[in-house]
């Protein structure tokens, strides 16, 4: 739910591909009649979003043995599930009452809401192990800023010098954070260190950057445009260094999570070709592209530290969640 208040921005295996190896599986909540899939731990639970026969949405947490629970937060009209921690906490926003509000999840099911002073929707949108939470809300201006949430609920601001709108999409385990801000009519990249110190950056030729997910080393992926409209994903060390990733004949492609270990996954696509998955290893080779067994569209959203991959795949334009085990 969060990107679309942010950017309105928006394979081909190779030899010694370990694709054929792997383990694809899908799975809806029961009733379910489209499924996002979007965040997964290290203990292989799954945190994802679905849409019933009355078309409502509601969050899932799906256990690493295929059990499903489904969940609102209390007054919810939509549920969306953004990120789960190694813990099994989950967090998102919920619109109720006329407006979006963040919530936590706890693994024991208790639901936590909260809100930013001053905030007219809240957009939560990762978690860490410690419990503390990245996202973004609107003002009564209607201006964005980006937020931290300490476990204990106390709620931090922020905003990159020169910003105009600013966006958080991921925080590690030590708490710095990244995402995208809106500065001298462009997006920009930016990270914020757990002292609050900010670093600001764009892959070079960039015309707009997306940072999607930052790890505990302080290596981030993501995606930016160039000055030809053409799409690519990134990854930048904790030195700042930036490196482009595409898939071998894609016209785009988008970095989506990197994990500790430095494995990046995300989606890419080639002319007149369905969109398929990819995971590219921590010393930069591009180990895999991966589709599921039905033809359609392939999103791989989330990686976590055994290298499993989850996000949604569409089989006749009908959404459904996946994990991939490697």
């Amino acid at each position: 739910m969060l990107k679309r208040i942010a950017l309105a921005a928006l394979c081909l295996l190779g030899p010694g591909s370990s694709a054929n190896a792997a383990t694809f599986t899908t799975f809806d909540p029961p009733g379910s009649t489209l499924t996002f899939a979007v965040s997964i731990n290290d203990t292989g639970s799954i945190a994802g979003a679905y849409r019933d026969g009355k078309n409502a949405q509601h969050g899932f947490v799906r256990a690493a043995d295929g059990t499903i629970t489904t969940f609102d937060p209390p007054g919810s009209n939509e549920t969306g599930a953004a990120s789960i921690s190694g813990t099994g906490a989950i967090t998102g926003d919920y619109y109720g009452g006329s407006t979006f509000h963040g919530y936590v999840r706890a693994a024991d099911g208790t639901i936590t809401t909260f809100d930013p002073p001053g905030s007219i929707d809240t957009f939560a949108a990762s978690i860490n192990v410690r419990g503390m939470i990245a996202g973004t809300y609107e003002d009564g201006g209607g201006n964005f800023h980006g937020f931290v949430r300490a476990a204990g609920g106390k709620i931090t601001t922020f905003d990159p010098p020169g910003s105009t709108g600013t966006t958080t999409y991921s925080i590690n385990g030590t708490g710095a954070v990244t995402g995208p801000y809106l500065g001298g009519g462009a997006f920009h990249g930016y990270v914020r260190a757990v002292d609050g110190t900010f670093t600001t950056f764009d892959p070079p030729g960039a015309i707009y950057t997306n940072p999607a997910s930052i790890n505990g080393a302080g290596a981030i992926a993501g995606e930016y445009e160039d000055g030809n409209y053409q799409i690519h994903g990134f990854v930048r060390a904790p030195d700042g260094t930036i490196t482009t990733i595409d898939c071998p004949g894609a016209y785009y492609t988008v970095g989506t999570s990197i994990d500790d270990r430095g494995r990046i996954t995300g989606y890419c696509r080639r002319s007149r070709h369905p969109v398929r998955g990819f995971v590219r290893n921590a010393i930069g080779t591009l180990k895999t592209t991966f589709h599921a067994p039905e033809a359609g569209d392939v999103y791989a959203e989330s990686i976590n530290d055994k290298g499993s991959v989850a996000g949604y795949h569409s089989v006749a334009h009908v959404e459904h969640g996946f994990v991939r085990i490697p």
